[in-house]
């Protein structure tokens, strides 16, 4: 049966951030997504993290070396209404994909969807040195995002 998501989770020899992103993942108040973990040819301890996780929503995919074009075959898993690419250094606030599950099925006319974020060290100590101009709660239509994201400077949507 399909879900509303898909979260592809890429990962690359980076297991001690890894665990911290699939559990801000499987901890979401938002459930009705597949987690695919998209491995970029880590080596096994990567896998043994994985092994860790026995959700019938998690599938895992390795690619065999380590190729920039593997996150693409994202679209290739998914057959949901949604695709997230999320990286494994990466966490969600629990809200996260409720919020943004909402905001998208608001308007037909959204097909991308982004969100601020929280600048975090290794220890995920929240990190208020560099903070890029952040703009809340707006939607753009058409080109508009374009061209304000790509050719205004350092934005996060």
């Amino acid at each position: 049966m399909s879900k509303t998501l898909t979260i592809a989770l890429t990962t690359y020899n980076r297991p001690n951030f890894l665990s911290e992103s699939i559990e801000s993942i499987l901890n979401q108040t938002f459930k009705d997504f597949d987690l695919i973990i998209l491995d970029n040819g880590s080596d096994k301890e990567t896998r043994s993290v994985i092994n860790l996780y026995q959700d019938s929503r998690i599938k895992y995919e390795r690619n065999d070396t380590n190729d920039l074009e593997f996150v693409n075959r994202a679209f290739d898993y998914t057959q949901n209404d949604f695709l997230m690419i999320f990286h494994d250094d990466d966490v969600m606030k629990p809200n996260m994909l409720k919020e943004m599950i909402k905001i998208i099925k608001s308007d037909k006319e959204i097909n991308t969807i982004s969100c601020s974020i929280d600048l975090i060290d290794s220890e995920s100590k929240n990190l208020n040195k560099v903070r890029p101009r952040i703009i809340k709660n707006k939607v753009w239509k058409k080109k508009g995002f374009i061209k304000e994201y790509l050719f205004s400077g350092d934005i996060i949507p």
